[in-house]
């Protein structure tokens, strides 16, 4: 796979990352306190965002898909394209090991949503994408090199 498609999926990642934020990330179990949430008309479930961690989260993968993004489109924002691959490898990575944390946190009557799994693939697959692009960056000879 060349540079670009890596690039692409990376930036990729991070949008699916940021979805993942806005769907369900836990449900409340029918038993219990999310059977009285139901029957009452309310939700039972909570999106990533609605959490301080799902902020976090947020953040990085918008400063990961902004960079990945400003690459596949042939520009850079502040940073060169090598050190922009591994700032948003690096988001990327933060934001998995985050969804990590929150799925092994997730216990009791509580249950895992899709948004969460979503999040957490999107950044695996973004950081693993990202640091191979940014590896073939380093590797591609500089233009004093080859002059």
């Amino acid at each position: 796979m060349d540079k670009k498609q890596l690039v692409m999926i990376a930036a990729g990642g991070a949008a699916v990352t940021l979805v993942g934020l806005f769907l369900p990330w836990v449900s409340l179990s029918d038993e219990g306190i999310g059977g009285a949430l139901k029957a009452l008309g309310k939700s039972a479930s909570f999106a990533g965002i609605e959490g301080s961690d799902g902020k976090i989260v947020l953040v990085l993968a918008a400063i990961a898909g902004a960079l990945a993004g400003a690459q596949v489109m042939g520009k850079s924002l502040v940073l060169s394209a090598r050190k922009g691959l591994l700032v948003a490898g690096i988001c990327l990575a933060l934001a998995a090991a985050i969804c990590v944390i929150d799925f092994l946190d997730i216990s009791g009557p509580v249950s895992v949503g899709f948004g969460l799994y979503l999040s957490l693939l999107g950044s695996i697959a973004g950081t693993v994408t990202a640091f191979l692009a940014w590896k073939q960056t380093s590797a591609e000879p500089t233009k004093a090199a080859t002059a």
